[in-house]
């Protein structure tokens, strides 16, 4: 579920069969675990072998977030029955101990997953892209080896984003593809700011040294122009004249020559 707001939301995935819950206990009453199942098989899954067993993963078509926890199920259940059928021993263990999505090869859900997130609130900042893929990836909050996990889920990838600074926006696409003033002033990567300002000098002629500021905000969707928001914006700005990438002449800001 994506929160846009209060109030509002978006369901971007769901399993269109099962229950995760209802999986769990179908396979652990076939092996004889009883129920529930979920405690038991968490359990279990720290004691396997991770790459004994591979399991599909079910693909909907035109629903890349939805998923089939009894697609996994079945898989789950014909395997055990193929085994007994041919007189075969398996470690339960072994069926529940899933590689970290992380190491996998392919992550196509998580990449797919990093594409909604990008698109529809990029600029996203590395740590906010993190949280959002911790639940995902079997973290409950923001640590360093999920940022390395996410880090290498990125760079090995997702070739369709591009990370300015410290923060992904979709390649070739504006770097303000939502309103800035949705975010604090403070989650908006200084390349942005950059971006934001020399697209606001490059729009207007001849603009006052002491106009840049307010057009930029009004420009990036802010509401009201704070003094927080006048500090960054007057940072950026001077750092942009040191770099010559802008210069003032009689008071007015132009584009660098």
């Amino acid at each position: 579920v994506c929160v846009k707001e209060y109030g509002k939301y978006e369901i971007i995935g769901r399993t269109r069969d099962d229950a995760a819950g209802e999986a769990f206990d179908k396979v652990a009453r076939a092996i004889g675990l009883g129920y529930p199942g979920g405690p038991k098989i968490d359990k279990l899954s720290k004691e396997g072998d991770a790459h004994a067993i591979v399991f599909p993963k079910a693909h909907i078509e035109n629903a890349p977030y939805d998923f089939s926890f009894s697609g996994v199920k079945s898989a789950v259940l014909n395997y055990i029955n193929g085994c007994k059928m041919k007189g075969e021993d398996y470690k339960e263990a072994d069926i529940f101990t899933v590689k970290r999505r992380e190491n996998e090869k392919n992550n196509d859900f998580l990449i797919r997953v990093a594409d909604y997130i990008i698109e529809n609130e990029a600029p996203v900042s590395f740590d906010t892209l993190c949280i959002r893929l911790a639940p995902l990836l079997g973290y409950k909050k923001l640590c360093s080896t999920l940022q390395n996990s996410v880090a290498n889920i990125m760079n090995g990838h997702c070739s369709d984003f591009e990370r300015v600074g410290n923060f992904f926006i979709k390649e070739n696409g504006t770097v303000v593809a939502r309103k800035a003033g949705n975010r604090a002033i403070n989650q908006i990567a200084t390349e942005e700011l950059e971006k934001c300002i020399l697209a606001a000098v490059k729009s207007s002629v001849g603009i006052f040294t002491e106009n840049v500021c307010a057009y930029t905000s009004k420009l990036m969707g802010f509401q009201r122009m704070t003094s927080q928001i006048s500090d960054e914006l007057e940072k950026v700005l001077n750092n942009l004249v040191m770099k010559d990438a802008l210069k003032i002449i009689n008071g007015k800001v132009c584009l660098a020559d």
